[in-house]
């Protein structure tokens, strides 16, 4: 077999075109929704609480402002109750974005008449409010083993991030 110069030349040419045609360009991520705005501070956190007097009553505590909107992506909700017999407990906590229920929560309490239970919930793709939307909290119900629902209260946190569509 003879040796023909334009041989190596013509393996490292076909080398280097298959290696430019396999090679990516950079790679580019864009969100698929909404992004975290870093015009102003992005961090959006709020807390309150229901008591055993105004349950009924819904709570409103975040207005996404005309210009973005807000996505929640942790949940905090404390039951604390006190009571004179040993009871348990369960309070449902509804999440509603303008007036569609976007989340629903329990919170259980054991079979002690005092003390504090808890529900951490983080939401991976988050809840989202639209720009001018208003998020609302409210209890619709509550389940007690001891037939009294004695002295209770419900502490509660969102946070989240402003965003921008």
């Amino acid at each position: 077999m003879k040796f023909n110069p334009s041989q190596p030349l013509l393996t490292i040419a076909l080398s280097m075109g298959l290696g430019a045609s396999l090679m990516s360009s950079s790679a580019d991520g864009y969100p698929a929704g909404s992004a975290v705005s870093y015009a102003a501070n992005p961090i959006v956190s709020v807390g309150g609480s229901f008591s055993g007097s105004d349950f009924a009553l819904p709570q409103s505590p975040i207005v996404a402002p005309a210009e973005n909107d807000v996505v929640i992506t942790d949940v905090v909700l404390g039951l604390f109750m006190n009571s004179g017999s040993l009871c348990g407990a369960d309070v449902r906590v509804e999440a509603l974005v303008d007036g569609e229920v976007v989340g629903r929560f329990v919170v259980p309490h054991g079979d002690s008449n005092r003390g504090r239970n808890g529900t951490n919930v983080h939401l991976l793709s988050g809840m989202r409010i639209p720009q001018g939307g208003v998020l609302e909290l409210r209890v619709p119900g509550r389940t007690w083993a001891c037939g009294s629902d004695g002295n209770w209260w419900l502490d509660y946190t969102l946070s989240g991030y402003h965003a921008h569509n």
